[in-house]
């Protein structure tokens, strides 16, 4: 199924970009940005981002901003979005893919990657993150509002925001291996 759904995104964005493939990370976080929640609010550990919706992202890709860009080691890079009104949640998803890590690295993540939006009343929204402590009541914790330094893909969410101008910041905390190219999809959900 979800291989379907993203062949269809891919040929979605073939007709509108003159035969030229997406990139896949491009793909992937418009399939990781528009599922339908399950279980626990946020990402958890049971269903992922939860259940593609092909309906939202095929949306989404043809009327909601999609931006890419790069960043080194501590630079950030900054893009602008106006949300309208009528929003019932917003969700800004930051994708990229990652280089491989060496099979001694204590951990999996080579770039490291920071999301941070802030709404048109400067309030800083950050990213869902989950306790990845290896105890089940840790693991079975909801995602809470952190900085994540295991993954790849980071995703601001919230409901009803006000319209307005909203400032999307991608920080390159940690890129040993740089510049890392990334894209950051998002998702104006009118609940239609």
């Amino acid at each position: 199924t979800v291989a379907g759904a993203a062949a269809l995104l891919y040929q979605a964005y073939r007709e509108t970009h003159g035969g030229v493939d997406a990139p896949s990370s491009l793909i992937k976080a418009l399939l990781l940005n528009t599922a339908d929640d399950l279980g626990r609010v946020g990402p958890d550990f049971e269903y992922g981002w939860g259940r593609p919706h092909l309906g939202r992202a095929l949306r989404s890709l043809q009327e909601d901003p999609i931006l890419a860009g790069a960043v080194e080691h501590e630079e950030r890079s900054t893009f602008s979005v106006e949300v309208p009104s009528g929003v019932q949640r917003m969700r800004v998803m930051l994708y990229w893919n990652d280089p491989a890590g060496l099979p001694m690295n204590p951990q999996a993540l080579v770039n490291d990657l920071d999301l941070t939006v802030q709404d048109s009343e400067e309030n800083i929204h950050l990213p869902w993150v989950l306790s990845s402590y290896p105890h089940l009541d840790s693991l079975r914790a909801p995602a809470r509002p952190g900085r994540d330094r295991l993954n790849n893909m980071e995703q601001v969410e919230w409901l009803q925001p006000a319209p307005g101008t909203y400032t999307i910041q991608v920080e390159g905390f940690r890129i040993p291996e740089g510049p890392q190219t990334f894209f950051l999809t998002v998702l104006f959900d009118k609940g239609e």
